[in-house]
């Protein structure tokens, strides 16, 4: 029985598609796929997004800046919430966590992401939001 619901909850979930029209999930266990991300089932590393559901570590508070150390990262736009990369929902958490000013759409990317998204909340120009990983310190040679 409980490998028919298991199969089926597979099936549902396949032919739903989207995020959006996802089954909706309180939490990791509910879904086939064992990924929930803000309230619905999805894929980890979906629409070759390697870093979209990865197991994570927040990163830690850098103790000059007292804001997030950024240079272990592993989600990229994504947010390290409950040990998962996952979608953000609202600017204000990209600009506390991230740095970055807004919490927008990227078509053909997974889930909502952190970027400069110039104000627009669904991003409908389709550009990529920056790496927000700061750049290695620049030696002289």
């Amino acid at each position: 029985m409980k490998l028919c619901l298991v199969l089926l909850g597979a099936l549902i979930c396949q032919a739903c598609g989207s995020s959006s029209s996802e089954p909706a999930c309180k939490s990791d266990v509910d879904c086939p796929g064992a990924f929930c991300d803000r309230g619905s089932c999805a894929q980890i590393a979906a629409d070759g997004r390697e870093n979209y559901g990865i197991a994570c570590d927040p990163p830690p508070i850098s103790p000059e800046t007292g804001r997030p150390d950024l240079r272990s990262n592993r989600c990229g736009a994504f947010l390290c919430l409950e040990h998962r990369c996952r979608s953000c929902a609202t600017d204000d958490e990209c600009r506390a966590t991230l740095g970055a000013p807004t919490c927008g759409t990227v078509p053909g990317w997974p889930g909502r992401s952190c970027g400069d998204y110039a104000g627009e909340a669904s991003n409908p120009g389709g550009a990529a939001p920056p790496d927000p990983r700061p750049l290695p310190p620049m030696t002289r040679q």
